[in-house]
C-alpha cells in the first residue's frame, strides 16, 4: 500500500502533475480536499521559492499529521533580470487573471529583446516535511528560450512560450514533459532520498 503525502496546494494542474510524477513510487500524492482540509489562502510573501514552499507547509501542518509536500516554482527571464521569478503566478498585477493573459504580457515585455536575451530558466523548489520535522529540499532547473508566439495545447502557465533546445515548447511535449520539466527533475531528485 502506498504512503500518502499531502500536496500543499489547491492548484489542480500542479496536483495532477505531481500525482503523475509520483505514480511509480511508493508514495501517493493526495490533495487537501481529499483528506477533508478546506482550501487555504496562503500569502506567498517570501523572498525565495524555498520560503514560499515553507509557508505552504506551515499553513497545512496545522491540519494534518501526514507528510507534506510543497512546491514553489517560477520562470526567470534573462532580459527581465530574472523576473517574474517568485512572482510568476501573479506577474502583471491584478488586471491579469489567467495564463493566456500572463503569457501575452510577458511576450509584450520581450518585444525589444535581442536573441541572446530571450533565454530563461524554469525553476522548481520542492520541500517535504515528515512527522519528525525532518525536512528535505530539492530543486530542478531547465534552461530554454521565450518564444514570441505561444505553441502547444498541453501544459499550463508559461509552458506554451517556453521553448527547449530541440525547438519544442513545454506545451508541445505532451507526457514527455514529465521527463524533462523543472518539476520532474526536482521530483526525481527528491525520490532518490525519501
Amino acid at each position: 500500500m502506498k504512503q500518502p503525502i499531502l500536496f500543499a496546494s489547491s492548484n489542480k494542474n500542479k496536483l495532477s502533475e505531481m500525482q503523475f510524477l509520483f505514480s511509480q513510487s511508493e508514495w501517493e500524492i493526495v490533495s487537501p480536499q481529499s483528506v477533508g482540509i478546506k482550501t487555504l489562502n496562503i500569502a506567498e510573501h517570501g523572498n525565495s521559492y524555498m520560503q514560499n514552499a515553507l509557508y505552504k507547509i506551515e499553513a497545512y501542518e496545522k491540519y494534518t499529521n501526514l507528510p507534506i509536500l510543497a512546491d514553489d516554482s517560477g520562470l526567470e527571464v534573462d532580459y527581465l533580470n530574472g523576473h517574474p521569478g517568485i512572482f510568476s503566478a501573479r506577474f502583471g498585477g491584478s488586471n491579469i487573471s489567467n495564463d493566456k493573459q500572463r503569457n501575452k504580457f510577458l511576450i509584450k515585455l520581450m518585444s525589444n529583446a535581442a536573441f541572446k536575451e530571450i533565454y530563461a530558466v524554469f525553476k522548481a523548489v520542492l520541500v517535504v516535511r515528515f512527522y519528525d520535522d525532518k525536512t528535505i529540499i530539492r530543486e530542478g532547473n531547465v534552461r530554454g528560450q521565450i518564444t514570441l508566439e505561444p505553441r502547444g495545447e498541453n501544459g499550463f502557465g508559461y509552458d506554451p512560450i517556453f521553448q527547449l533546445n530541440d525547438g519544442a515548447t513545454m506545451a508541445e511535449y505532451g507526457n514527455k514533459k514529465h521527463e524533462v520539466s523543472h518539476r520532474a527533475l526536482a521530483v526525481k531528485s527528491l525520490l532518490e532520498v525519501i
